[in-house]
């Protein structure tokens, strides 16, 4: 194996041995297998990464309640007044 191919954390599968990528569906491939290389004929094991993020709402106005003022370069919610609306909420 090469220090030198990426096959960490990318987009798709990448042998690890030659570099060969598959664009892969994780439907296809799923969250984990052994994959034999159709570049180089090695096997390897690979393992889907995951990136979580979240989203917090008032509770006091709907989910996805997009009604704002602005007041300097913040908006805000219109029913509470006090939480900020994100860029991407803005409606």
């Amino acid at each position: 194996m090469s220090d030198d191919i990426e096959h960490e954390f990318t987009d798709g599968i990448v042998c690890p041995f030659c570099g060969y990528g598959i664009d892969c569906d994780l439907h296809e491939y799923g969250n984990s297998g052994k994959e034999k290389c159709e570049g180089c004929g090695n096997e390897y094991t690979y393992e889907a990464d995951y990136d979580v993020t979240y989203s917090t709402h008032c509770v006091v106005h709907e989910y996805g309640e997009t009604r704002q003022f602005v007041q300097g370069d913040a908006a805000f919610c219109i029913r509470c007044g006090k939480c900020k609306i994100s860029e991407s909420t803005r409606g």
